[in-house]
């Protein structure tokens, strides 16, 4: 717990240093340098699993979806990288393992990179670059806690299994005070930075909007698990003490991502 808690601390610090010294091109290279370790650990579970992918060609076509859609917003990147990854296919694999290959290869820059790069249209949701900045930190944060919510509440009064076969860990009790705890940070993030945010932005609908993306954020982790569990890892990676690998580290903001940006854009702005 202790290495845990020092790790998130270290990252929180590094994403708002970087923030305020370099601007938010920074806090974009900084999710771009994520999601491509975290897109690497997916396929290398992939292929414990038994699925071949094209692994460069996936990690290239998932750093442009994200880089990209910064300075180049509205390209239809996940459609260049499906046909790019086709090609790839077409002239590097043969035999009966191609549809696998592409499947998997695609599998790989949509959940990762496409649905992580959503963090970076929020920035552009916002009534400045520094309010989407914001926004976009308000949902990595309401996300992230509730990871935190449901492990302490999970650890100290939960019984009830949430998903035995997938994480046998998870509990009923520990999901509910993990939203518990979503809403409450949610709220407090408006309130305290409410002068960087939107003005529709209001701190009532930030606590309702906290509990469907608290629940996305579980069945985002739950996701993960289900592929560690198939290719019989605890962990995906090791370099973050107390935590794990990159994909250990975002599994619960990749569907929290898109869920995020879609109640900003249709329910409060």
């Amino acid at each position: 717990m202790t290495k845990r808690i020092a790790s998130t601390l270290g990252l929180w610090s590094l994403v708002i240093l970087a923030l305020v010294l370099l601007g938010v091109q920074a806090g974009v290279w900084i999710l771009a340098l994520l999601v491509l370790l975290s897109q690497e650990e997916l396929y290398r579970l992939l292929g414990k699993i038994g699925f071949h992918t094209l692994r460069k060609l996936g990690l290239a076509c998932g750093l442009i979806i994200v880089v990209g859609s910064f300075y180049f917003s509205g390209f239809p990147f996940m459609a260049l990288a499906a046909a790019i990854c086709s090609c790839g296919v077409l002239t590097r694999v043969k035999g009966g393992r191609s549809l696998h290959c592409l499947m998997a290869t695609l599998f790989g820059i949509f959940y990762v990179p496409y649905l992580l790069q959503f963090l970076v249209q929020t920035i552009r949701l916002g009534d400045s670059e520094m309010s989407g900045v914001f926004l976009a930190v308000w949902i990595v944060a309401t996300v992230k806690f509730t990871d935190v919510g449901a492990l302490l509440v999970g650890m100290k009064f939960g019984k009830t299994k949430l998903a035995p076969k997938v994480s046998p860990a998870k509990t009923w009790e520990g999901a509910v005070g993990g939203v518990a705890l979503a809403v409450i940070v949610s709220t407090l993030y408006t309130l305290v930075f409410n002068i960087y945010l939107p003005e529709s932005f209001l701190w009532w609908e930030a606590g309702l909007a906290a509990i469907p993306l608290g629940i996305m954020a579980i069945i985002s982790d739950l996701i993960e698990s289900i592929v560690k569990r198939q290719a019989q890892v605890k962990d995906s990676g090791d370099f973050i003490p107390g935590i794990g690998g990159a994909f250990d580290l975002v599994d619960s903001i990749i569907l929290g991502a898109p869920t995020g940006y879609m109640l900003i854009l249709f329910l409060i702005l």
